[in-house]
């Protein structure tokens, strides 16, 4: 992630630049960083609008336009809302993600009111909230230790430097008994208990909407005028794997309202 910028500045030094396509929110924050000129499609970035991408979803305004993840607050919510359906007596929970810096305009923290609601569930919920962030790869060990000391019991996962880690996340976790939320399909698929994020048919569609956008661009269009699409749905999916091996009995409410049970 720390090589992104270089990476941009790379790209924009060869002749006839027209567009760049940037997945994920930290290659286009780095990317808009970089130029104020170039068109740039994003696919799948993190509330575009509060990390300063766009103006607004409907009319973006600058020279970036694309998909974004349907992550914000409020489906940071609904995770929470499952963890403690799973763990009702529970009381420490530990946020695991990335540091906001890596993918706003400034290069500042995302502004603490776009998680307004999110906290706002954790109080509801009656979680205490321990907040901890990586910003490079080699974070994960570190924050994961952090999370042990802190007494962790139902921990949610996300951020991109985390998949690079995926055995060392999964193992620690299950050790540790942690009841885990992830809303990245590859710590799902290794043994984290709960997926709640973009569906498959989602995850295609943002790539086939960006695409159409980058040809949009290229044929005259500005990216000002296109808007942000967001995907749809969320999948709500759970691992009874790893329910087992923390001998974890799953309310069947909870099983009849996933999308999918990895069994």
């Amino acid at each position: 992630m720390e090589r992104m910028p270089d990476l941009v500045d790379d790209l924009l030094r060869l002749e006839n630049v027209e567009l760049l396509l940037a997945f994920g929110e930290h290659a286009a924050a780095a990317a808009a960083r970089a130029t104020r000129t170039v068109p740039i499609v994003f696919f799948n970035a993190y509330l575009p609008v509060e990390c300063g991408l766009v103006d607004s979803y409907a009319k973006p305004g600058r020279n970036c336009t694309g998909t974004s993840w349907n992550t914000g607050p409020e489906v940071m919510a609904k995770r929470l809302e499952y963890l403690r359906a799973v763990a009702p007596s529970a009381t420490r929970l530990v946020n695991l993600g990335a540091d906001t810096r890596n993918f706003t305009l400034s290069g500042e923290p995302l502004p603490e009111h776009a998680l307004s609601a999110a906290f706002a569930a954790v109080r509801a919920l009656g979680f205490d909230l321990v907040r901890l962030v990586v910003r490079r790869i080699e974070d994960v060990g570190p924050v994961l230790a952090e999370a042990i000391a802190a007494r962790a019991q139902v921990v949610s996962i996300g951020g991109e430097q985390f998949n690079g880690a995926v055995p060392l996340v999964v193992d620690t976790a299950l050790r540790q008994r942690w009841i885990t939320a992830t809303n990245h399909r590859s710590l799902f698929d290794a043994g984290l208990l709960l997926y709640h994020g973009p569906s498959d048919a989602d995850f295609k569609y943002t790539f086939e909407r960006g695409l159409q956008m980058a040809d949009r661009i290229l044929r005259g269009a500005r990216p000002a005028d296109i808007p942000v699409e967001l995907p749809s749905r969320q999948e709500f999916a759970l691992n009874l794997r790893a329910a087992r091996a923390l001998g974890l009995t799953l309310p069947q409410s909870l099983l009849l309202r996933a999308d999918r049970v990895i069994e």
